[in-house]
């Protein structure tokens, strides 16, 4: 079985997303590396005891560079006894190292898919007939037609809008929230975009977008429960999809989902 693989940095790796979560939520670092590659870990202790996850709140991590499973695997075990952890997680996208790891000793916690659709190949009405279903583009119609509208989030107050809006779809869900300071994202400005929903002078939905080397990340996305019938969610992935061809980047990635 194939032993070595050659992984590329997502947004997730990056230090100052890194940073980022090291300073909101008190994480320690405990990174395995060799000479070609490394893999960023933090520490996470919580009602499920403690574990070692890269990357928390990410949709992807794992390692990156010129990978060889064996020598991750070792390292994972050492990290392990090391920290005292139950369970060290990777979240890796690529199948043929997910194989690997796993004739290894690790397991699926749990499958998810990505979504990346090409925001270049053709211009605006391409993108409107090919990155959204027929569904969807009738949802952004009728999120039009009902007077919902998005702006792009820029001063503080908005970004306070945009929190509220968020926290508020979160609570309806019964799920925890980020913390406001988290939920900025001012250590990554201009690398991360908030757009706010509103209807009839009424915030009722926000998506924060993250900018990489070749993508557009949709990194979090919601909306009030008694508008999302109206349309709201669709024409904030519309907005989305938009933004990447204008900032002429070559994906535009919907984030993962079971």
């Amino acid at each position: 079985m194939q032993s070595s693989f050659t992984l590329e940095p997502t947004f997730f790796h990056r230090e100052e997303w890194l940073s980022l979560l090291q300073k909101s939520y008190g994480y320690q670092r405990y990174d395995i590396s060799s000479d070609t590659w490394t893999t960023p870990l933090l520490k996470v202790e919580g009602i499920f005891g403690k574990r070692l996850i890269s990357i928390p709140f990410s949709d992807y991590g794992g390692p990156i560079g010129e990978v060889n499973a064996n020598e991750l695997t070792d390292l994972a075990k050492d990290v392990l006894e090391r920290t005292s952890c139950e369970y060290l997680e990777l979240r890796v996208s690529d199948h043929n190292l997910k194989s690997a790891l796993n004739s290894l000793g690790f397991c699926d916690l749990a499958q998810y898919a990505t979504h990346l659709f090409d925001a270049q190949e053709g211009g605006i009405e391409w993108l409107w007939q090919n990155s959204l279903s027929k569904t969807a583009r009738r949802y952004v119609r009728k999120a039009q037609k009902e007077g919902i509208e998005i702006t792009e989030v820029t001063t503080n107050s908005e970004w306070e809008c945009a929190y509220q809006a968020y926290f508020k779809a979160v609570k309806q869900l019964g799920s925890p929230c980020h913390s406001r300071n988290f939920f900025a994202l001012r250590e990554l400005h201009p690398l991360s975009h908030a757009y706010l929903a509103s209807c009839n002078g009424k915030n009722i939905g926000t998506a924060v977008f993250l900018t990489g080397n070749q993508s557009l990340h949709l990194w979090l996305i919601y909306c009030l429960k008694e508008y999302k019938k109206l349309g709201a969610i669709y024409l904030l992935d519309w907005v989305g999809i938009t933004l990447a061809h204008n900032l002429g980047l070559k994906y535009f990635d919907f984030g993962r989902t079971r």
